[in-house]
């Protein structure tokens, strides 16, 4: 049997994480600035869920640039996950 990805998301994940893995999985990097000014959640929300996703192995850090003070972290979806 094969496993629906989507389902399993959608019923052990945040709805903020379903978000974040799908907008990944269309390819490229993304920050957690751009998705909270996009979906208009905090910045600590976002980073929470995208920080809870690297820790489980699902997205991997790719790059960090230094903005205002700050660093700013870029992920895309681990290849293991679009397995």
């Amino acid at each position: 049997m094969k496993l629906d990805w989507e389902k399993v998301a959608k019923a052990k994940l945040h709805p903020t994480q379903v978000y974040l893995l799908g907008r990944l999985a269309k390819g490229g990097s993304v920050s957690p600035v751009v998705v909270s000014r996009d979906i208009g959640k905090s910045l600590g929300t976002v980073s929470y869920h995208m920080k809870a996703l690297s820790d489980a192995g699902l997205v991997t850090l790719v790059d960090t640039k230094a903005r205002r003070g700050a660093v700013e972290h870029f992920y895309e979806i681990a290849k293991a996950a679009m397995r």
